[in-house]
Order: structure tokens, then sequence, then C-alpha cells
């Protein structure tokens, strides 16, 4: 089979024998052809700390971060702390209005970096960030964290057409751990803040956008090193060649608390409406749409696979879901879930057919392996219409998957860490049926284990 649906790069996977196409959302340059830029000074001066409110809950699944001590209350008041303040032919920057403002007045595929007037490794920071000018295709800006130099960082961005990334530099090899995904969380256009809060603590990359939890991936690549505001200018819609601006503002860092898993369910969903931004498409050879209380995805196509996914991105994952093949010849239908979805070149993928047949496979570094070949199990049952049960588990190394709570898939591997989670449903070519599948009672919790 081959991927179809021509979407964002982030859930598009190969499944079965199948195939994937993609675009991004954030149509940007890959990583490793940005120019890095330090904008900064060597003056460090001590802040005095104070208490800032505490934040006000958005969702009762979101989980919520403890709160450690602060190490800087920067509120840009002055220039007391040191920032870099002036102009050259590429940026200018300025300390104005209590916000650090920065603009980028060349765009040429470049991310700029500031250092702040305190070091720590291991870091809990907040900052608003407003979009001030410029093509939202041209901006993205955020927090880098483990930044040792140049060529080592973890890099968190959020971009004003309503997307983030969370991607690593490892001597100088830049990758994904969550590829450029839509959230509702984040605010779009130019006027508009956004607050970010950024944890990286004990191997953990965590992400919340005003308020709302939106990514959380484990690495551990990088140790040591200290953080940095960043942003970055691209040339991805051509005929602006306008500066972009950000300023940052309310900037608070914290020594982060020791790690705990979440114990609420990250996301619920009956599918009584969409307020759990899943993308839902529609497209002549495929759709994923919510009706009548259902994730339906169809698929006209032969040959072809479709995915919908929401805008978390969840590298340890329990998922559990009802899924009823409604049409189609149940040996023509494929249906699951990817995790650590990364890009087309890096995924797991769980899938089951109509007929009790189930597999799981793996792609690193655009090469495909079968971890466990197609198998059959009375687990699962069979034809059109019959509701199975299915829960997948990708927990550090540990691979699950459930069928009506009988245990199918107990593997190991531990080639990919970042990437998120994914519904996904296609069909082979033996014949020219439409197939569709419904998806219902999504649960997401963080593994136990």
């Amino acid at each position: 089979m081959k991927s179809a649906r021509a979407k964002q790069l982030f859930f598009a996977l190969v499944v079965l024998l199948l195939a994937s196409l993609s675009c991004s959302s954030l149509a940007g340059p890959s990583p490793a052809t940005e120019q890095p830029v330090e904008v900064t000074s060597t003056t460090v001066a001590s802040v005095e700390p104070t208490q800032p409110p505490e934040p006000t809950p958005t969702s009762t699944s979101t989980p919520k971060p403890e709160l450690g001590e602060i190490i800087l209350d920067e509120q840009f008041a002055d220039g007391s702390n040191n920032w870099y303040v002036g102009a050259d032919t590429t940026t200018e920057n300025i300390i104005e209005d209590s916000k650090y403002k920065v603009r980028v007045l060349v765009l040429d595929n470049s991310f700029y970096w500031f250092t702040p007037p305190v070091s720590i490794s291991e870091v809990d920071v907040t900052v608003d960030t407003e979009f001030t000018e410029g093509a939202p295709e041209n901006a993205a800006y955020g927090v880098l964290c483990h930044f040792k130099d140049v060529d080592n960082y973890y890099r968190f961005r959020i971009a004003p057409d309503g997307t983030y990334a969370i991607d690593k530099s490892v001597n100088t090899e830049v990758s994904f751990l969550a590829d450029w995904t839509k959230s509702n969380a984040i605010k779009q256009g130019i006027g508009t803040t956004n607050q970010i809060h950024v944890i990286c603590s004990e191997n953990h990359l965590t992400l919340y956008v005003n308020d709302s939890f939106v990514a959380d991936v484990v690495d551990t690549s990088i140790s040591g090193g200290s953080f940095q505001l960043v942003i970055g200018a691209y040339t991805n819609k051509e005929n602006d060649k306008n500066p972009v601006g950000v300023s940052f503002s309310n900037l608070m860092v914290r020594k982060p608390l020791a790690w705990e898993r979440p114990t609420e369910a990250i996301l619920t969903d009956a599918f009584d409406d969409n307020n759990n931004g899943w993308d839902v498409f529609e497209e002549a050879d495929g759709s994923g749409q919510i009706e009548n209380g259902k994730m339906v995805m169809k698929v006209n196509a032969a040959d072809s696979v479709y995915r919908v996914w929401t805008g978390i991105t969840l590298s340890n994952v329990d998922m559990s879901f009802d899924a009823v093949i409604q049409e189609g010849d149940p040996a023509n239908v494929a249906y699951g879930v990817a995790c650590r979805y990364i890009n087309n070149d890096n995924y797991y993928s769980f899938n089951m057919d109509g007929t009790s047949s189930y597999t799981l496979k793996k792609k690193v570094a655009g090469t495909l392996e079968t971890l466990v070949d197609w198998s059959s199990s009375n687990a699962i049952k069979t034809g059109l219409g019959e509701t199975n049960h299915v829960r997948i588990v990708c927990s550090s190394s540990d691979l699950e998957l459930y069928v009506n709570e009988q245990l199918l898939v107990s593997s190991q591997d531990a080639n990919l860490t970042g990437g998120g989670f994914a519904l996904q449903a296609g069909r082979f070519e033996s014949d020219n049926k439409p197939m569709s599948v419904a998806f219902d009672n999504i649960e997401v919790n963080y593994p136990e284990k």
C-alpha cells in the first residue's frame, strides 16, 4: 500500500507493505540547512526572584507540572541583565515596554539565539511570546535547552501558523523528536501572544502552550549546557521578504522538580465534537471525519493508507479505543495505530485486518523491518460490524498490542524515542471496493511502567 494523504510531516507512515507521503504545514527548510547565529552578551547579572501567579488550568485532562524554585524572574524593565541590544545588518534587538523585542531583517533560513543572565542545565522555562510582524509562514520561535554549543542542543519552537516542533542537534546532526504539528493551543497571526512553557528534566522534553499540554518526548542524547531564547527566519513565503519580529516578556526560569508520570488521562474522546483538535480531512481518495459520534476513516483508493491525529505528541503512550469495520472486504482492510511516528523514515506501526491477523513493523532511518510478522488470533473478532477493543502500549523499549483484553504482541525495541501517535486505516489492492473503519471511545494515558 501507499499513503495517499498529502498532509503535514507529522503522522504519515508506512504500514503492512505501505509507502508514505507527506508535506509540512510549516514548509520550512530541513533544520540541517539552517544557519545558526549567536546574539549574546558576555556579562551575567544576578536577579532577585519573586513568586509569579500560578497558571490557570484550562482542561481537566491536561497534566499540570509542579513548580520549583525560581532562578530568574525577568520582566525586561531595563537593560540591567545584559541581554544583547543593538542592531546590525541582520537583526535589531531592543528592550522596550517590558519586552525583549527582536527583529530579523534578512530571511535566509537562519536561527538566532539569545543568552540569558543565568545558566542552568535542567530547566523549567515559561515565557510570553508575541509575533509582531512578518509572514506567519516565515517565523518560528521558542526555547533551546541543554544548549552546549551550536552543534548540540534541543530546540522547542512554535510558529504563528499554529504549529510546533521539537528537534535536536547532536554533533551537527539535526533530527526531529516532534515534527511540525498543528495544535489548537497555539494562537495564530500577527499580534497574538502565546505563552510557551518548556521543561527539560530527567531526559523528558515537555512543552505546554497557553497552559495546554502539547508534547512530551524522551531523549538521552544531550546533557549539560543551558537554555536560550531562539527565533528563526525562513523563506517559506517566497514573495514576502519583510522582516519577522517577535517579542519576549514575563520570562520565568525555575529549577524543575522531579519528573512524575501523569496519572490522569491525557486525552479521552467519544467524538461528540472535535474539541480535541483531530486533524480531520476529506479528499477524493480518502477521508477522516467525525460522524455520528465516531471517527470514521474511509479509503476509496486501492493500495492506500490514511491517518488522523490530534495536536498532542507523546512518545510514551498507552492508548485504547474501539474499532469497527463498517464497509469493504474484511480481508482487504487494515487498521490500527502508529506510535513514535517522527517522519516518513522513522515510526512503529501496529495493524490488524478483518480476518483476525495482526502485525508490528518499524522503520528506522528509511529501512523497513518486521518485528512481528502477520499472525492470527481468535481474540480478534472478524467481519463487518464487529467491535474490537484495541490497546497499544509504547513505553521505553516495550511495544505491546492487546485486542479484547488479550495480549497479542510483546516486543522490545529501543531505536525510536520521539514522535507521537495516530489512528490509521488502509486497504490493499485485491479489489476495488471502498472501505471504512469507525473508531470510538479513545483514551490516552501515560504508561505506568
